[in-house]
Formats: C-alpha cells, sequence, structure tokens
C-alpha cells in the first residue's frame, strides 16, 4: 500500500487461504488507517491547542487577564494543560484585583496621613508666624544658603525703614553696612 492506508486488496470470499489472507491484510490495513488518521487528528488538535494557548499567554503577558481557553473536556494531557491554564489565568486574577484593593487602600491612607500632616504643619507654621509676628524685637528668617530674606516682622521693618513686603526677598548684605 505503500503509505496509502485507504488500499484493500480485493476479495473473492472463496474461503480459501489466499481470501483468507486478504481479509487479515484488509483488518489491518483498516486498524493502520485508524491509528493514522487518529494520529494526525491528535496532530492537528495539539497544533490548534498550542496555537490557544500561546495566544492565551500573550495576552495574560499582555495584563488581559479576561482570556481564558476552550476546553474540550476529553480528559486528556491537552484538557488538562487548559485547565490549569484557566485555573491559573484565575488565580493571577484574583491576586491583581487583591493587590489593587490593597494599593487603593495604602492610597486612601496615605492620603489622609498627608492631610493630617499638612494640617499640623500649617497650624505650626501659623503659631510660628504668631509669635515672629509679635515678639518685641526686631527678627527676620534668612535662607542660609542664598542669604535672601523669608519672613521679617513689623520691628523689622521699622528697624529698616522699608515695608514688610520690600523687604522680603532682598540679601542680607544689601541691609547691613557692615557685614
Amino acid at each position: 500500500c505503500q503509505g496509502d492506508f485507504s488500499y484493500r486488496l480485493p476479495r473473492t470470499f472463496a474461503r480459501d487461504e489466499d481470501d483468507a489472507a486478504r481479509f487479515h491484510f484488509n483488518a489491518i490495513a483498516e486498524e493502520v488507517e485508524r491509528l493514522v488518521r487518529a494520529a494526525q487528528d491528535q496532530e492537528k488538535r495539539l497544533a490548534r491547542s498550542v496555537e490557544v494557548l500561546s495566544d492565551a499567554l500573550v495576552r495574560v503577558a499582555s495584563g488581559d487577564l479576561a482570556v481564558s481557553v476552550e476546553r474540550d473536556h476529553l480528559g486528556d494531557p491537552v484538557d488538562v494543560l487548559a485547565f490549569l491554564v484557566n485555573n491559573t489565568i484565575s488565580e493571577l486574577r484574583a491576586l491583581v484585583s487583591e493587590k489593587e484593593k490593597a494599593a487603593a487602600r495604602d492610597r486612601s491612607d496615605l492620603e489622609r496621613l498627608v492631610q493630617e500632616r499638612t494640617r499640623r504643619l500649617e497650624q505650626s507654621e501659623q503659631g510660628f508666624r504668631r509669635l515672629l509676628e509679635t515678639a518685641p524685637v526686631p527678627m527676620l528668617v534668612i535662607g542660609l544658603s542664598d542669604s535672601q530674606v523669608r519672613f521679617a516682622n513689623r520691628r523689622a521693618s521699622a528697624l529698616f525703614e522699608i515695608s514688610d513686603a520690600e523687604l522680603l526677598g532682598r540679601v542680607t548684605d544689601d541691609l547691613f553696612h557692615d557685614r
């Protein structure tokens, strides 16, 4: 038959040895043909499964966790692999959802903390400003790196005989005759 597994020997139904040999040859050829077709079908199924699984894994790697692989429920290794991939994607989806919820909670907690600290800092700054403004002596707050006036109270403005607004941003070398 040289690879043509559909080839059959003609039978005479003479019930002789030659016809019995043809019968056995045809039975073996039918079984071989069935096995070859089953192997070819399995090979095609495996190729389709590899393509579907590869596509699903690429989509998952790109962040698409809504993907799932269709199963044929034959219970063979290909079906078990599809089940495991679906299960893994489901677990990843749950894990990502859990992490997103935790991140949202952490972000909310952090925002509350920043608001609270900002409120405290503003209160502290207001208290410090009141302290400086009501001080009985002239006071300047000067930047260490650039020697610019950041704050001046009324007594300092009176001392230098210029307004508070004119003092802000000036360099201390401009205010004093003798460094």
